[in-house]
């Protein structure tokens, strides 16, 4: 007997965060991802085991998704999808992301070849972007009049919706329920962290638009910052305040979306020709 969907709409007060705010420099090796034959390389979500996520483009534009592993990239389609979009993984293999069946996208989990749809009630359009491994799905819907974020579990949908904000995106998620994302307000992106129906207002100091982007079980954030024109953005890792930056060699524009419990973050960097996916590992002293 499936359990019927159900929603509790959450809205969210939100705190300026207190910590004293800096930016750090710090050491990666930076591995560069590229699918075979793909024109656009994406690494969205890396789990504990290694397994990155992510999707790429194929040369007739076509978007799949992918699980990746030691160089090894295997394709993963939602059935019958117009395109699908991998964005993370869970340490039981769990993926999540969505697809679009040429009308509206859609939220997906899938686990051993088997896919299950995520759809919020009466949006529009849904999309998943982070899982932990309780199962609990992290992600934002679209309705006529709003964007809002949600965390999903059994079929119970918690929505999320910053009291300041037009619009909520919940994109990560770690093993202690906490979630991170950014809101917009009409004129910024400000990075948030949300626990129990509290979340923070986090902003990295010298940027002018915050999105955070995955949390691992340390309460490291990876995220990025950009400027004001949307012209340069840098990846970062967030800790205690302190945001660390992290920008592949000869990168123009990166985003960071994941982070493992090493430390470990996958993202995609523009090098002003093409798109590719990275891993970074941090380089220990």
């Amino acid at each position: 007997m499936s359990r019927p969907t159900t929603y509790v709409a959450t809205l969210l007060l939100c705190v300026l965060a207190l910590t004293p705010k800096a930016r750090a420099a710090a050491s990666y090796t930076f591995v560069t991802l590229d699918a075979p034959s793909a024109t656009v390389t994406e690494a969205c979500g890396v789990n504990n085991g290694g397994q990155i996520v992510g999707y790429y483009y194929d040369a007739k534009g076509r978007i799949h998704g992918f699980v990746e592993k030691d160089g090894d990239f295997k394709t993963l389609d939602f059935p019958s999808a117009a395109g699908t979009f991998a964005s993370g993984i869970n340490d039981k293999g769990q993926v999540v992301g969505t697809y679009n069946d040429g009308k509206n996208f859609h939220g997906f989990v899938e686990h051993k070849g088997v896919f299950k749809t995520v759809d919020f009630p009466s949006a529009s359009d849904t999309f998943g972007s982070g899982i932990n491994d309780d199962g609990q799905v992290a992600g934002y819907y679209y309705t006529r009049t709003t964007i809002r974020g949600f965390v999903e579990k059994d079929g119970i949908y918690t929505a999320l919706h910053a009291r300041f904000a037009t619009e909520t995106y919940a994109m990560g998620i770690n093993n202690k329920g906490v979630v991170v994302g950014y809101a917009y307000n009409g004129t910024l992106e400000d990075g948030l962290v949300e626990r129990n129906g509290i979340c923070i207002r986090l902003d990295d100091p010298f940027g002018y638009y915050t999105f955070l982007n995955g949390i691992n079980d340390r309460g490291l954030v990876a995220g990025t910052s950009c400027d004001v024109a949307m012209a340069t953005c840098d990846g970062f890792v967030e800790k205690g305040g302190v945001f660390t930056m992290l920008d592949p060699p000869s990168a123009v524009y990166t985003y960071a979306s994941g982070i493992n419990n090493k430390g470990q973050v996958v993202g995609s960097y523009w090098d002003s020709t093409t798109t590719h996916g990275f891993l970074a590992y941090p380089v220990t002293k």
